[in-house]
């Protein structure tokens, strides 16, 4: 919740007299703890944080205009969350109000695990680790241990959720992409291939930053994703 990004929305919606939602994952930035580095019993799963940001969206935000801005992964628990709301408004019992009224997309990871696996199975001391212990530590820049502790069932549990497998997503809502064509992590091709399985009735926009990594946070590229919010907020308003 502390890094330029949020920091920079957060600017903007206060500027703007919006009303401003954040929330770590649990196991992520304000919420994790040297257990969940390395202690199976605090692993957690694709469910779980989508719950987490479930129970945010309904009992925290107050504003039923909500564009959800997710980064990475978040991007994938956005439009999870987004074709929860979807199903439940075509439900003939519907219990609580539609909230997300656009998306915006940072460096979108859908599926990201299915990298992940492949990842692991490539690596013969991965793939050993993976069997013998349950989990694989994978290396990253991203975190100060060097790698991040992968378990089976996280992978497993994710496996539910993938979107990209789908022929097209029914979410009913725009969506605004923004990706760095120099994105080694999370390749520009994901948000590619998300952009062709939304709704072609939507204004939906992919957005490819030339120089731009993963991180997505210098000055510029901070201003670009704020322009592209600016936009989608403009959309929406002029649709009401």
């Amino acid at each position: 919740m502390k890094s330029t990004k949020p920091k920079s929305i957060y600017q903007y919606c206060q500027q703007h007299g919006l009303e401003f939602t954040s929330l770590d994952y649990s196991g992520h930035g304000e919420t994790r703890s040297k257990q969940d580095c390395n202690d199976e019993s605090s692993s957690h799963t694709i469910s779980q944080w989508m719950e987490e940001a479930l129970i945010i969206l309904q009992r925290i935000t107050v504003n039923n205009q909500q564009i959800v801005v997710g980064s990475s992964m978040g991007a994938w628990i956005a439009l999870l969350l987004a074709g929860h709301e979807q199903q439940q408004a075509q439900a003939e019992f519907k219990p609580l109000p539609r909230k997300i009224s656009g998306i915006l997309g940072i460096a979108s990871g859908p599926d990201f695990t299915s990298t992940l696996s492949e990842q692991i199975e490539g690596n013969a001391s991965l793939r050993k680790q993976m069997s013998n212990l349950g989990y694989s530590d994978v290396p990253t820049d991203y975190d100060e241990t060097g790698f991040y502790r992968i378990y089976h069932h996280f992978l497993q549990d994710a496996k539910q959720h993938f979107v990209l497998d789908r022929p097209y997503l029914d979410l009913h809502i725009p969506v605004t992409l923004i990706h760095g064509m120099k994105d080694k992590d999370v390749p520009h091709a994901y948000s590619e291939k998300l952009l062709s399985k939304l709704d072609s009735q939507q204004s939906n926009e992919l957005i490819l930053v030339k120089d731009g990594d993963h991180r997505l946070s210098k000055p510029h590229e901070v201003k670009q994703i704020l322009q592209a919010l600016d936009e989608l907020r403009c959309r929406l308003a002029a649709a009401k």
